[in-house]
């Protein structure tokens, strides 16, 4: 029998359901809610410690509640903030960047300032998107993203989040030459789009980025960069300039910091504002290696050097020299560091780790393993890269605490 409750939204949890408490204690969450307000929720899952519900009422609504614009909202797995006022998307990201650090990594951060960057732009700031594929019953191939329900394909004309050339490809991804062959696979492949910032050139490709596919030119702050189409970059240019400019600021700051280690470098985007140091890149995929040494070399940045290979095996190889003077930038994917990256950091300890994270849980994580080999942190940020969404970016300063 179904049953519903009236409560009053406390905080949203990280993931994007907002939380509550219900009559006999346990938390409930619920999707598309706002904290402060009054809602009367149907539970649909009922566990020992806590449930799951959806809004059937909103009791008292919030003065941050906002009407969402995109028409596929709420089926979409895309967005889930799009209820709620930018302001209130950037308090709450702040909020859950705490409690997962504390929860989680052990942090003790409750009077301690984060620098918050928000993004300029909410709307239509991705360069890039990836639109998953799949056969109709009409054997029809169609283009979408994945829906709430993480099994359903929501076809979508366009996505808000996405700039307009990108936005201007989609309707056109089954009639392609390329879309056409796409169409006559067993298992149609997913279709990337993406937008270069300085050559003005849109690409779409389906599954991994073909050979011989030109480098995007992408400009940040004022300067231009190489990268490959099928590598990682940021998708959000105004924030990632933000990032990049943060990080230079930061080791310059480290007046006896002579050296640093850019691990997971891509295309080097991190350390090519670095001056005044000798830096080292590593990174497993070559392309990028490539696109960074290439960037180096237009840049005049005769001490910067990146090297492709296993970054867990060139960490210990990399971290035996001035580690008194060695900065390490850690920017790995969203699954976080491997065990190989925190034994090199236990073995030769270096003075200042610099990590960049797309995932404080995976962050929390690795901290909790780091934190223990002699490291306090110095300087918090959250950077909003994902408007919209659950996601944002975050960065953390630690240094060894007896150097």
């Amino acid at each position: 029998m179904e049953r519903e409750e009236i409560f009053e939204i406390d905080n949203i949890a990280y993931g994007g359901d907002g939380a509550g408490r219900m009559e006999d204690g346990r938390v409930c969450f619920v999707p598309f809610s706002v904290p402060g307000e009054k809602v009367k929720v149907k539970i649909l899952k009922d566990n020992k410690n806590f449930c799951r519900g959806e809004i059937v009422e909103i009791v008292e609504a919030s003065e941050k509640r906002a009407e969402a614009p995109c028409q596929y909202y709420g089926e979409c797995g895309g967005c889930s903030y799009q209820h709620m006022t930018y302001d209130e998307q950037v308090t709450v990201k702040e909020a859950q960047f705490r409690q997962v650090l504390k929860r989680l990594g052990g942090l003790d951060i409750d009077n301690d300032d984060i620098e918050i960057v928000p993004s300029v732009n909410q709307w239509n700031y991705r360069n890039r998107i990836s639109l998953n594929a799949r056969r109709t019953e009409n054997d029809e191939v169609i283009y979408g993203f994945i829906g709430r329900d993480n099994r359903s394909l929501v076809r979508v004309k366009e996505c808000l989040l996405a700039q307009a050339p990108v936005n201007e490809q989609v309707p056109g991804l089954s009639k392609t030459k390329w879309g056409h062959r796409n169409s006559k696979r067993d298992r149609p492949l997913r279709a990337t789009i993406r937008h270069a910032s300085s050559n003005k050139e849109t690409v779409a490709f389906y599954g991994k980025a073909p050979v011989g596919l030109p480098w995007r030119r992408e400009i940040y702050n004022d300067k231009e960069y190489v990268m490959p189409s099928g590598s990682f970059s940021q998708v959000n240019r105004e924030v990632a300039e933000a990032l990049q400019s943060m990080c230079a600021e930061i080791i310059s700051s480290l007046k006896e910091c002579t050296f640093v280690i850019d691990a997971f470098c891509g295309s080097g985007f991190l350390s090519m504002e670095l001056k005044g140091v000798r830096v080292v890149g590593l990174e497993i995929d070559d392309k990028g290696v490539e696109a960074a040494n290439f960037n180096a070399q237009e840049h005049g940045l005769t001490t910067h050097k990146y090297i492709a290979g296993d970054v867990n095996k060139l960490l210990r190889q990399r971290l035996g020299k001035l580690i008194g003077e060695t900065t390490l930038i850690l920017d790995p994917p969203r699954a976080g560091v491997g065990p190989g990256t925190i034994k090199a950091i236990s073995k030769r300890s270096p003075r200042w780790i610099l990590y960049v994270s797309c995932d404080p849980g995976t962050l929390a994580r690795d901290l909790k393993e780091i934190l223990p080999l002699g490291y306090k942190h110095k300087k918090l940020a959250m950077l909003d890269m994902f408007p919209q969404t659950a996601h944002f970016e975050s960065l953390i300063l630690l240094e060894l605490d007896n150097a």
